[in-house]
């Protein structure tokens, strides 16, 4: 999980550069959805897949 003080930074750099983000899960959770070892945070760089994502994340 992240610290408040470093999700709070995340949430005021996507903010100030009008970059959406979704919070959502574990680091654990993350990172069994990519194949990694726990990620705190993961950047889409796709607009379709981005989207996407969103979609089914906001079904849930």
């Amino acid at each position: 999980m992240l610290l408040n003080e470093h999700k709070k930074k995340l949430i005021d750099k996507c903010t100030f550069y009008e970059t959406p983000y979704v919070i959502y899960g574990s680091r654990e959770d993350l990172g069994a959805a990519i194949g990694k070892f726990d990620r705190v945070v993961l950047g889409v760089l796709s607009g379709g897949f981005a989207k996407k994502i969103r979609s089914l994340l906001s079904d849930k």
